[in-house]
Parts: C-alpha cells; sequence; structure tokens
C-alpha cells in the first residue's frame, strides 16, 4: 500500500487501502451478475511478483527500471540509441527515457530510467511478461544504478 497509494496511474490518482475483509469470499451461482462478473481469484495467477521472494525486494515506485531476460535479437549493443534500438523504442512509447545502463556482463539486462514515475508505471504495466519469438521479458523497479 505505502508503495502505490496515490500514484497517478491511467491520468487517475490510485487510492489504495487496506480491505476490513480478511478473505474473498467467490460468489455463489445465484449471485448477482455483476458480482459473478467482476469477482475474480488471482490465486494461483502466473503474475505474482513475490509469492517466492522475500518481501524486502519490494520496491518503491520509481523512475529506474530493472529490464531482465532481454532476448538475443533485442539486446543493446555498443552506441545503440533510444531511436536505433527496438527494445529503446517500446519503452519510449510510454515517455521519455533520460538514460539507460547495459549491466556489465550481464547482455540480458539493462537499466533503464524513465522521465517520470507515471511513465515508467505505465511501461512497466505495459511490458512486463512481454513475449518476443525469442523469449521474453520482465520489468520490475529499481533501487538504484550498481
Amino acid at each position: 500500500r505505502d508503495h502505490v497509494d496515490g500514484l497517478v496511474l491511467c491520468h487517475k490518482k490510485l487510492r489504495v487501502d487496506f480491505s476490513k475483509h480478511l478473505t474473498v469470499v467467490m460468489p455463489r451461482p445465484d449471485a448477482d451478475q455483476f458480482e459473478i462478473q467482476n469477482t475474480r481469484d488471482y490465486t494461483n495467477t502466473p503474475y505474482h511478483r513475490y509469492r517466492k521472494r522475500p518481501l524486502s525486494e519490494v520496491v518503491p515506485v520509481t523512475t529506474l527500471l530493472h529490464i531482465s531476460g532481454i532476448p538475443v535479437s533485442m539486446q543493446l549493443q555498443p552506441g545503440d540509441t533510444a531511436a536505433s534500438s527496438r527494445l529503446l523504442n517500446m519503452f519510449a512509447d510510454f515517455g521519455a527515457i533520460k538514460k539507460f545502463h547495459p549491466i556489465a556482463k550481464q547482455p540480458k539486462m539493462v537499466l533503464l530510467e524513465m522521465g517520470t514515475v507515471e511513465e515508467a508505471f505505465d511501461a512497466m504495466i505495459a511490458l512486463d511478461n512481454y513475449t518476443f519469438n525469442d523469449g521474453r521479458i520482465r520489468v520490475s523497479f529499481s533501487k538504484s544504478y550498481r
């Protein structure tokens, strides 16, 4: 809650708080149609990012993104710019790229700094788990350049 409450997402301020309910109860078959259509169980979704990781790895929303799993066809080459790289162009669709830094000895990873937190958040939502013919990328917020 502390990391996303008050964040602007899709031009609207996000409001996040703890629920008064301890569990989500799936609707019965005879429940209101709206309730049936709008209640989902995400217990076994593959998108749980921190299910098997310690909570200390949860990073506040920031302009700095860590991109991993970059397929060979999309890896940055020396001299690449935001205009010449297909990967960077994908992120530029969501806002200004201030800086990018390939991680030494890890060609499948790059740190990328977006212009604003909102741009970084939009890019992460759209491009995390993005699939290419030869792989998929993972996008997450990063603490700092290392």
